[in-house]
């Protein structure tokens, strides 16, 4: 288990290209998805393309050694489902999430004190609408370059991996 979890660390390398390069590609995604839609306002629009390219950023970090562990030794079938499957979950996780925090920092001024009940209500409801948002009408900004991607990447990724 310590072998496969020292293999399944990838090189910095891997991370300090990869990484910005996914989220820049991510990004670009939405950029194309709004600007067809004809809704690329774009002084309204960095904090949204910010939060698409770091959730996509920290999301390739993570996928990457999750990805590389469970398809380690495994045919290529395999390395690219789990690289397929880690890189959906963590981008979008990880984007949802970063969104889910700044829709809270909003409204956080009209919340009540730090730890209250009604307080860890508010931050799990706020948290929950907002991933729900981000599922109902973000997911969208990732059709159809984001998907075509995600499925080079994971071929890519799949082939590199022993």
């Amino acid at each position: 288990m310590r072998a496969r979890l020292k293999a399944s660390l990838p090189s910095p390398a891997a991370l300090f290209i990869g990484a910005p390069l996914w989220g820049l590609v991510m990004m670009l995604s939405a950029v194309a998805v709004l600007y067809v839609r004809g809704s690329l306002l774009w002084r309204a629009d960095w904090l949204l393309l910010a939060i698409y390219f770091a959730g996509a950023m920290i999301g390739y970090a993570l996928a990457l050694p999750v990805s590389r562990f469970c398809g380690l030794g495994r045919r290529l079938e395999t390395r690219f489902a789990a690289t397929f499957f880690s890189l959906t979950l963590f981008t979008t996780g990880m984007t949802a999430f970063i969104f889910a925090m700044q829709y809270r920092a909003f409204y956080a001024q009209w919340h009540d004190p730090f730890m209250t009940v009604h307080w860890v209500l508010q931050f799990i409801f706020t948290s929950g609408a907002a991933v729900v948002h981000y599922v109902a009408l973000g997911l969208r900004l990732y059709l159809p370059i984001g998907i075509v991607a995600l499925f080079a990447t994971s071929a890519i990724m799949a082939r590199r991996m022993r």
